[in-house]
């Protein structure tokens, strides 16, 4: 590459100081590499997570948490107006009588697992859920992605490279993975499953983005699969 010296040598920028009438204005030069490495030499990990705060600090260590935060503080459930109640219940409704079949255990585990979401407490379960098209398996989780976590905390993609791929920045600091129709061939169900099945389990997830050098992160991420057909290849004492 040429002139590559000109990349890398310090930044140095020449600038008037500031003086009184008396005296004639003072050139004075500010280099940008000394100033970060030796006069402000504090250095912060870069780390994320929804239990901790913004800048805190480890045995000496200062650590920036680069998570969005939630859309929602927390609050006791009898701060909650009569009418929220109300709407709640249509949404918990609506789980009970099309994600679950009429199953009042099955839609408890539910509310439970996305109550665990919402405070970012990791569970190590993904929701599966098959069906015929028309029957409303996205009216929940477009309400999730819109009213609960927001935007900024949910990635919702068809595209398998998100799980198989070599870069996956994109869920970095991602507190639900939506996964809509995913391949239906037999021959990307295992690589599909393995890859899917380790983000699960595992209590910590590796982000490699595009020119960076991968990370290792608290995994903190829930995975919702909603598909007409069959997806994954689900093992009958898989959870």
């Amino acid at each position: 590459m040429k002139n590559i010296s000109m990349l890398i040598r310090p930044i140095t920028k020449t600038f008037f100081k500031q003086s009184n009438s008396e005296q004639p204005l003072t050139k004075i030069k500010f280099n940008i590499a000394k100033w970060f490495i030796y006069d402000n030499s504090l250095t912060c990990v870069a780390t994320c997570d929804p239990a901790k705060q913004c800048i805190y600090k480890i045995q000496g260590q200062l650590y920036l948490n680069i998570f969005p935060g939630f859309l929602h503080q927390l609050r006791p459930l009898a701060n909650f107006s009569a009418n929220i109640h109300q709407a709640i219940k249509i949404i918990f409704t609506h789980i009970w009588d099309v994600w679950c079949s009429g199953d009042w255990n099955v839609t408890e585990y539910i509310i439970k697992w996305f109550a665990g979401m919402a405070t970012g407490r990791k569970m190590y379960l993904i929701l599966y859920l098959k069906s015929s098209q028309g029957w409303g398996k996205g009216i929940i989780t477009d309400f999730i992605q819109r009213y609960v976590l927001g935007t900024q905390l949910v990635y919702k993609t068809s595209d398998s490279q998100t799980i198989l791929g070599s870069f996956n920045g994109q869920i970095l600091g991602k507190v639900l993975l939506l996964l809509e129709e995913m391949p239906t061939e037999k021959s990307q169900w295992n690589s599909l499953y393995c890859a899917l099945k380790d983000k699960v389990t595992s209590d910590t997830i590796e982000i490699h983005e595009k020119y960076k050098t991968s990370t290792q992160y608290k995994n903190f991420m829930f995975t919702i699969v909603l598909t007409n057909e069959n997806a994954l290849r689900v093992k009958n004492d898989d959870r």
